[in-house]
């Protein structure tokens, strides 16, 4: 038997390419942090905590500037009773009020003083972060599993291949021994020919085994987050997951899963969206600060010694008291109560919905457990019969049709048998997943 360690012989951009190693454990753990969903979470994250002191800043001063330049081609004209300047009453005369060029400048500085809203929004925004911590949580356990998935079926294919391939040698010398006994006149040319079939069944068997294989391992790197043109070697053989049962924790408290934190955080969320339409019922108060300076001349000379600038100074305190909204508020409100109780029915419905997929999981990895076994027995019992069939033909004491057929009972064993054994190892990984366990 070949070693069970499989190298991932695919094509290679180049030799000196380094090879990594890694045992399902290292693939897992390198996925959690390279793996391109993982990645994306991250961004996820970070985006949170960004909107975080992107709300907290918004009620921290807030200072602004502004320039104002003006020059009238045309100054507008103000008609006024003549009699101001001594004409006669009744009359009205045309004049020109202020200069033709203006420059002023003002700088303001804001301060929330109360907004309910702002607090609860800030509540809001460090609970969203979580929950794109939990999320990203999930996303990591996600990607554990799909890695130990595409790592169990690149160790299965290189167990089927080794199978295959032991078959094979011995079929090859079969079919050349069989091939020179009927041109020396010792063996009839259906024999020989069959024995070719057989041997090219065999060869087609292994040639599929060996892209499955390779599949599975552009599979694995895909979910790990490596390039394609890295080479990669996987050290976990594959008996390490197929001695006996994994031992399974009947007291699972699947409320530390994250699914379920996810749908309690829901209620946390939905809590303070309710509590941030309700704070808008509430006053809210502003300060400002305002200092501004101001100069007029007909000419543009605002930057010469004798450009004169009149400033003036103010502050103020800003109060808005929401009075009426046409009910408009009051049923935002109660949309947000109803989304609020959904979201409870929902945990619940998460709740039990893991009770479920945890007693599906066990029962599966049990019965492709015991299925597994079945059929590696199953297995052993065609490759004994194949055995001993090859030896009565050799001996003249069985048929080429008898060989084709222990041939072909092998081959269905050894497709059942790795199906079975990828099924049972895919589910204990679902279990894990189920149970938060990675």
């Amino acid at each position: 038997m070949r070693s069970i360690l499989l190298v991932a012989s695919l094509i290679i951009g180049s030799v000196g390419v380094a090879q990594q190693s890694f045992s399902l454990q290292q693939a897992m753990e390198y996925a959690a942090i390279h793996s391109y969903k993982t990645q994306l979470s991250e961004q996820e994250v970070l985006s949170a905590k960004a909107k975080v002191n992107e709300t907290i800043g918004s009620g921290l001063p807030q200072i602004n500037a502004n320039g104002s330049y003006q020059n009238f081609i045309k100054q507008p004209v103000q008609i006024v009773p003549a009699e101001f300047f001594g004409g006669n009453e009744g009359e009205f005369e045309s004049v020109v009020f202020g200069t033709k060029q203006n420059l002023s400048a003002d700088i303001t500085a804001t301060q929330l003083i109360f907004d309910g809203s702002y607090l609860v929004g800030l509540k809001a925004a460090q609970q969203v972060t979580k929950f794109f911590e939990l999320q990203k949580e999930k996303s990591v356990n996600d990607v554990k599993k799909e890695v130990a998935d595409a790592y169990f079926m690149a160790l299965v294919a290189s167990r089927s291949n080794d199978i295959l391939k032991e078959s094979l040698d011995v079929f090859k010398k079969l079919k050349q021994d069989r091939r020179a006994m009927y041109e020396e006149g010792f063996a009839s040319e259906t024999d020989a020919d069959q024995m070719d079939i057989n041997y090219n069944n065999l060869k087609a068997n292994v040639e599929y085994t060996t892209v499955q294989m390779n599949i599975a391992i552009m599979l694995l790197k895909f979910r790990m987050g490596i390039k394609q043109d890295q080479e990669i070697i996987l050290t976990d053989p594959l008996d390490n997951y197929t001695k006996s049962l994994p031992v399974t924790q009947n007291d699972v408290n699947l409320k530390n899963t994250v699914d379920f934190q996810l749908a309690a955080h829901n209620i946390t969320l939905q809590n303070l969206n309710r509590k941030a339409l309700q704070a808008q019922y509430l006053p809210s108060l502003n300060g400002f600060f305002t200092h501004q300076q101001q100069s007029f001349a007909n000419e543009f000379n605002f930057f010469g010694s004798e450009a004169e600038y009149y400033p003036s100074t103010l502050f103020g305190i800003n109060i808005k008291i929401p009075i009426f909204s046409s009910l408009n508020k009051h049923y935002k409100i109660k949309q947000a109560k109803i989304e609020e109780f959904k979201s409870k029915i929902t945990t619940l419905q998460v709740r039990e919905g893991l009770i479920l997929d945890y007693k599906n999981a066990e029962a599966n990895l049990i019965y492709n457990f015991n299925n597994f076994k079945n059929q590696e027995a199953n297995l052993e019992l065609a490759k004994r019969i194949q055995k001993k069939t090859l030896i009565k033909f050799e001996e003249g004491m069985a048929s080429s049709f008898e060989v084709s057929q222990s041939e072909s009972q092998f081959l269905d064993a050894q497709n059942t048998y790795t199906q079975a054994t990828l099924n049972y190892l895919q589910s204990i990984a679902k279990l894990k997943q189920v149970t938060n366990q990675f």
